[in-house]
Parts: structure tokens; C-alpha cells; sequence
């Protein structure tokens, strides 16, 4: 697919022998993908669809719950989910990067991990004939089973997805490379979304169904949740659709000979890794950094959408709230879109490492700007300032890491540097988790909670930009013409 945003493919060689890039990059003016970077940041739009429908699941997070515990406090629920899974990946995460580095090991995995969220996602299907049932679990407990596997799928799948971009690209082009994946994320998974939107919008709460189509409460329920599983089996088939173009370029090109014992060989890489780690002394320190800062981006992601309903429900009405919510969450994608490219093009002229310290402390401002968030408009510019940062900081990142990380150990060194980024994301809601069940339980007032917890996110951009400061310039910094 040719377009604006991904760059028109420049000419392709002979299919065989594959270089880098696959194709010879453009000599001169746009910058353009070609063929297989292409489809590998393609891929972004795939997954990303997922990451959007999450948004659904956020805002109908306390109605999916309904009648258990989890119900109670919609927040700590998607900060369960996210913790849980987090966690799972984070462990996973060293173990799998080392057996794929092994050659011919990082394709097979990867498949592996996207197949696994693509089943949960059509699996959830089947978790309607829990109408049958009058018990709230029946649904509840099969559903959050599906859930943990798309989240895992997901967090595995980009484990490998995110070392590829050494096979797949040079490292002149790198930045520019990995922007344009999130950029297709962004822009690309709206698509489904739109769709998926114009389903829940017909069903959006039990009491809309009440209202509107005379059911009674139970049928809105049940509506509810055939509309959620099925937009989320539509949602899975776009992220399986575009994962298969990639996997029929994509060649694994770096890689050790692998041994017998792959598992137990995998636990002597990883320890081998972390001494290793000392003659890598600045991709060690920026991952110390990036473990700080994405521990704020990832948790002020995946809980937006509940903590805005907590703070506004008392402004506006449940059902036009979750409009627009969701309206400018979408908003937040396309922003995100176009400043993911503005980066990209901007770091070959400041280096990836200014702007990243650049977006953290905007990331910073804004959130500190959500905890004082009184009104629908506080949170349409929230959400536009999110926006405008979280393209920059999650492209340059991984492209700033893979430019840190040696060669033929970019599966090995991305095992550790997504233990950071999903241990974050587990990090983060336990920390939100545990200092608003402290506080709610102590007597504190649920939605003046919420706006301490966001708060004291604060300290990991703080934490994070001060270690971005001490880093030394080395190599990665240098800017490199294509």
C-alpha cells in the first residue's frame, strides 16, 4: 500500500539475496520505504488496532463487570489487566529474546505470539453463550481469559517485531523508519476502529438499550457484550491481515547457531547478558532511563479513558461522556500520527536523544495538567497534548535502543529492553493500584484518589529525564545521512 504517510516504495531489486533495506533506498529529497519496511511498519497498523479497541474496553470496562467485585472501581480493573500481563511478558520477555537470536528462531516466535492474540480475540466469541447463564462470572472470568491471551499475544509479538528493525533497515534510516510504523499505528488502526465504533455506538451501555430499543436491563448486557466481542473478532482479523505481508518478506539476517539445550541456554544468555551489559554502558544507562519515563507513558495510556470517566461523570452524562471520550482519544491518534513523522524528520537534524528528553518533559507538564482536569475541555487538550508526544517518544526510543544494542544480539538486547517497557506497564498500574486501593480504603474521597495517583506518576518522567541528562553523547547521537 502507497501513501502519504508510510512513503511510496522505491525500486525493488531481485528478490534474493536480501539486502537491509531490501531495496536500494531513495539517493535523494522525500524520504521513501521500501518494499519490506513497508510491510514491517505496516504491521504497527495492525496491532494497533488492538491498542485503539482497548479504548471500548476502558469505557465499558465497569458494565462488562457487572454483578462482580471488579465492577467497583473500573481504573484498578484495566490496571489488573495491564499489570497481570505485564508482568507475564516482562517475564517472558529476556528469555525469548535469547533463543531468538538464535537463527531462524525470531520468525517462528513472533508468529507464535500473534497467532496466540488473534485466537483470544476470536475466542471472546464464544464467551456470549454466557447468556445462557444468570451467574455475572460465566461471562466475566472467560472474557478477562481472552483478554490476558491478546495482551500477551501483543506484548510478545513485540518483543520481535521491535528487533527486527535491524534486518530490516540500515541504521541512517532507522529513525525515520520506526516513525513511520507508529505512524501507520496511529492513522491506520482508526480504521477498524470506526467501524468497530459504529457497532458499539447502537449499544454502547445496558441502559442506552433500555432506553432506546425497550430491553430489559439483562438484554442490555448481553447486547453490550456481543457488540464488544465482535468488534474485538473484527479487530483481530485486521491485525492478522496485515502480519501477513510482513511474514512473507521478512528474513531473519543476524543470528548465533543454535545448541541443544535452548532453554537452559536461553538462562545462561540472559545472565551473560546483564554482565555484558557493563561494556555497554550506554544502552544500559538509557535503558534505566526509558524503564522511568515509559513507566509513565504506558500507564497514563491504558488508563486515559477510565480516569477521565472517574473525574467527569459528575459533568456530563454516561452515555454522551463515552462519546466524547472516545472522540478524543481518536484525536489523540491522529496527532500522534503526524507528530510520530515530525520527529522522525526533526531527528536527523537535533539527534533522537533530545527530542525523547524533549517529549518527556512535555509528557510531564501535561499529566501534572490532567490532575487539576475539571472539564471536557481539559481533556480534549490533554489529550491533543498526549498526542503530540507519544509518536516522538515511542518511535525514537526503539530506534534510539536498536542503534545501542550490538547487531547480532538485537533479539537478545530487546528481550531486556521490553522487560523495561512491559515491567513498566506492570509497574505502573501496581503503583496506581496500590496507592488508590490505599487511599480509598483509608476514607479518601475515590475521585480525589485518582487525581493523587495520576500525580504521583510525575516521578517517573522527573526520574527518567534526569538519567536522559546524565547520558553521555556516544555513537547513536551522531546524525548519519540515508
Amino acid at each position: 500500500m502507497d501513501n502519504s504517510i508510510l512513503g511510496s516504495s522505491s525500486p525493488e531489486p531481485t528478490p534474493a539475496p536480501q539486502s537491509a533495506s531490501d531495496s536500494a533506498p531513495a539517493k535523494a529529497g522525500k524520504f521513501k520505504l521500501t518494499k519490506l519496511e513497508r510491510r514491517w511498519a505496516m504491521y504497527d497498523a495492525g496491532n494497533s488496532a488492538i491498542y485503539m479497541f482497548l479504548i471500548l474496553i476502558a469505557v465499558s470496562i465497569g458494565d462488562l463487570a457487572a454483578g462482580t467485585r471488579f465492577a467497583d472501581d473500573p481504573t484498578n480493573t484495566m490496571s489488573l489487566f495491564n499489570g497481570i500481563s505485564g508482568a507475564l511478558v516482562a517475564v517472558m520477555g529476556p528469555i525469548l529474546g535469547a533463543i531468538a537470536d538464535n537463527k531462524g528462531r525470531k520468525k517462528p516466535l513472533f508468529m507464535f505470539f500473534v497467532f496466540l492474540g488473534v485466537a483470544g480475540c476470536l475466542l471472546s466469541l464464544l464467551t456470549n453463550f454466557a447468556s445462557l447463564s444468570t451467574s455475572p462470572w460465566a461471562f466475566f472470568v472467560p472474557f478477562a481469559i481472552c483478554m490476558l491471551m491478546i495482551l500477551i499475544g501483543l506484548g510478545g509479538s513485540l518483543l520481535f517485531y521491535d528487533s527486527m528493525i535491524g534486518d530490516i533497515t540500515t541504521e541512517a534510516r532507522s529513525d525515520n523508519v520506526s516513525s513511520r510504523g507508529f505512524a501507520a499505528g496511529y492513522i491506520f488502526s482508526l480504521i477498524p476502529f470506526a467501524i468497530c465504533l459504529a457497532i458499539y455506538y447502537f449499544f454502547m451501555t445496558p441502559s442506552y438499550s433500555t432506553d432506546v430499543y425497550g430491553t430489559s436491563v439483562q438484554g442490555g448486557y448481553v447486547l453490550l457484550r456481543a457488540a464488544i466481542t465482535a468488534s474485538l473478532a473484527l479487530s483481530g482479523l485486521w491485525w492478522l491481515g496485515w502480519t501477513l505481508p510482513l511474514l512473507k518478506s521478512y528474513r531473519q539476517l543476524t543470528g548465533v547457531d543454535p545448541v541443544k539445550h535452548q532453554i537452559r541456554d536461553a538462562f545462561r544468555k540472559l545472565g551473560k547478558t546483564f554482565k555484558e551489559l557493563k561494556r555497554y554502558r550506554f544502552a544500559f544507562l538509557f535503558m534505566l532511563a526509558f524503564f522511568f519515563y515509559i513507566n509513565g507513558v504506558n500507564t497514563v495510556i491504558a488508563l486515559s479513558a477510565t480516569y477521565a470517566q472517574q473525574i467527569l461523570k459528575d459533568v456530563v452524562s454516561s452515555n454522551l461522556l463515552n462519546v466524547f471520550l472516545i472522540g478524543a482519544l481518536m484525536g489523540t491518534q491522529v496527532i500522534s500520527c503526524i507528530f510520530s513523522i515530525i520527529f522522525g524528520n526533526l531527528s536527523k537534524r537535533f539527534g533522537a536523544k533530545l527530542l525523547i528528553t524533549i517529549s518527556v518533559v512535555g509528557y510531564l507538564a501535561f499529566v501534572i495538567y490532567g490532575v487539576f482536569m475539571k472539564s471536557l475541555v481539559d481533556f480534549f487538550i490533554l489529550a491533543a497534548g498526549i498526542g503530540i508526544f507519544q509518536g516522538g517518544i515511542q518511535a525514537l526510543s526503539r530506534s534510539y535502543f536498536s542503534k545501542l544494542a550490538p547487531a547480532e544480539k538485537q533479539s537478545e538486547f530487546f528481550g531486556l529492553y521490553d522487560i523495561f517497557n512491559k515491567s513498566s506497564n506492570f509497574l505502573g498500574s501496581l503503583l496506581y493500584y496500590a496507592l488508590s486501593s490505599a487511599m480509598v480504603n483509608s476514607g479518601i474521597d475515590v475521585t480525589k484518589s485518582a487525581r493523587i495517583s495520576v500525580g504521583c506518576l510525575s516521578v517517573f518522567f522527573v526520574i527518567g529525564m534526569v538519567l536522559l541528562l546524565l547520558l553521555p553523547k556516544n555513537h547513536a547521537d551522531e546524525v548519519v545521512s540515508e
